[in-house]
């Protein structure tokens, strides 16, 4: 649904020499784009080819956000997924964590955390896609987005993507 824009919100932009009933908020930058992207299929195919994954097997894609609720969110889902009744050779499994958790900041500290905790998944075939190919790849290649305080699980529904949104207090 759009809206108008008020003038005091143009003036805090630093914006005054735009009338406001020209300017019509449609939406979020980053979900505008999806409406225009129709690479989601070829994407799909050349990740899930590379990465060796049939159409008869389920890439399941855990999409995190920062931590330490996120590693309280992928524990659960692992604990949960591990006990599931699920063809286990059937089901790839894939995570994408927050960009800060490989920087230098202090985020980085949880590293060693994420790994030892992915190490983990007895649900299936854990695949490692970091570095090998972007997140948007891997939600375009997945079958089943997981995530938790990400836009990602956003993106996902707008892809017409399963979507499972795990969030904690």
């Amino acid at each position: 649904k759009s809206k108008k824009v008020d003038q005091d919100n143009l003036r805090m932009a630093g914006v005054t020499s735009l009338k406001p009933e020209n300017i019509i908020v449609t939406g979020s930058p980053a979900f505008d784009e999806l409406a225009a992207e129709n690479d989601g299929e070829i994407v799909r195919s050349r990740v899930r080819e590379k990465l060796k994954i049939s159409d008869e097997e389920k890439l399941v894609a855990y999409i995190g956000g920062a931590p330490p609720n996120d590693l309280e969110n992928l524990k659960i889902f692992i604990n949960n997924f591990n006990q599931a009744n699920v063809d286990k050779e059937k089901v790839k499994f894939t995570t994408r964590i927050h960009p800060a958790i490989f920087g230098k900041g202090p985020l980085s500290a949880y590293q060693k955390d994420y790994k030892e905790l992915i190490s983990t998944f007895s649900g299936g075939q854990s695949i490692d896609t970091m570095g090998i190919f972007s997140t948007d790849e891997v939600a375009k290649a997945a079958d089943i987005i997981v995530s938790a305080y990400s836009t990602e699980g956003i993106k996902a529904v707008y892809r017409g993507k399963s979507s499972l949104f795990m969030l904690l207090p």
